[in-house]
């Protein structure tokens, strides 16, 4: 069995993301943040707070039917029947794309939010990605 391969961008990555890690952590020690109330601030900047999968496919839904309504004109939509539209967008591959992205994100709100009643927020840190972690800001 072959090792993995290690370069030198992967190195920077990862040493940059400990890096990120430990300033966070730092910070939230030096601030006596409260740890939970952050956590789930942190959750709901990064969008995997409170998902409810029902709302999530209506907003796709509606954010179809309106699309299909601004590029439509009146009299092919008062001729066309909405439960089949909805039918149509429900069997369309991008809808499936949409709940497999939907599913991913629900399975990595749910292992984040595992960290929400730690006592501290550093494995909450080392849990993100590096990108999360610079989309939630110092």
């Amino acid at each position: 069995m072959s090792s993995p391969t290690v370069t030198f961008e992967n190195d920077l990555i990862g040493l940059d993301k400990i890096n990120t890690v430990n300033a966070y952590y730092m910070r939230d020690v030096t601030m006596n943040m409260n740890n939970t109330e952050h956590v789930v601030q942190s959750l709901k900047k990064l969008c995997y707070y409170g998902i409810n999968e029902n709302i999530e496919e209506e907003a796709y839904i509606k954010s179809k039917i309106i699309s299909w309504i601004k590029t439509n004109s009146y009299s092919n939509i008062i001729n066309t029947n909405l439960s089949d539209f909805i039918s149509d967008v429900r069997n369309s591959s991008d809808f499936l794309k949409f709940k497999d992205r939907l599913a991913q994100r629900i399975e990595r709100s749910n292992n984040l939010n595992l960290h929400i009643n730690d006592t501290d927020t550093y494995n909450f840190y080392s849990n993100l990605t590096l990108e999360e972690l610079n989309y939630l800001g110092y």
